[in-house]
């Protein structure tokens, strides 16, 4: 029997107006999926799809051919400071991919810490996402709100020590 090998997927991630592309990873056993670290725990970000599938080679794996998945943090930092809605799809994303940076490090992520009001918080994402069904609109109270922001305010801490750009 052939023993599964991990899959690698492109994600795309606009970062302070720069696009790049990082390494998401799905093991075949029963783990979780992450996004790839080194030793020293730093996520690369790569300027191309293409360096992107070079290192992926130099790993001895091969991407997914598929369209790479989009990630606007660039949107998540602007309703971090502001006081507008927040953008639920680009929030859910950005909370999904600190949660994979997380695994990839092995650091603490706040959004992982289950509670009445943090499991709220991530179905109204959900909710107002359209993910599930069609959106309707929903208002959030302060603390989800406040929830909301201090989770990603601490994801974003995380991503910052631990992704780099790569030259």
């Amino acid at each position: 029997m052939k023993q599964q090998e991990t899959m690698y997927y492109a994600c795309w991630v606009r970062w302070q107006q720069q696009a790049g592309f990082l390494l998401w990873q799905d093991p075949p056993e029963p783990g979780r999926e992450s996004v790839w670290a080194d030793k020293q725990c730093l996520v690369p970000l790569f300027k191309t799809q293409l360096a992107l599938g070079n290192f992926t080679a130099q790993l001895g794996g091969k991407l997914v051919e598929q369209l790479p998945r989009q990630l606007d943090l660039d949107v998540v930092v602007e309703w971090l400071n502001t006081n507008k809605k927040p953008p639920p799809t680009e929030c859910l994303d950005a909370w999904n991919l600190f949660d994979d940076v997380s695994a990839g490090v092995n650091k603490p992520f706040a959004g992982n810490r289950k509670t009445t009001l943090r499991n709220q918080v991530f179905d109204l994402l959900y909710a107002t996402s359209g993910l599930w069904c069609q959106s309707a609109p929903i208002s959030w109270s302060s603390a989800e709100r406040a929830l909301l922001s201090a989770i990603l305010t601490q994801g974003f801490e995380l991503w910052q020590k631990h992704a780099c750009w790569q030259t």
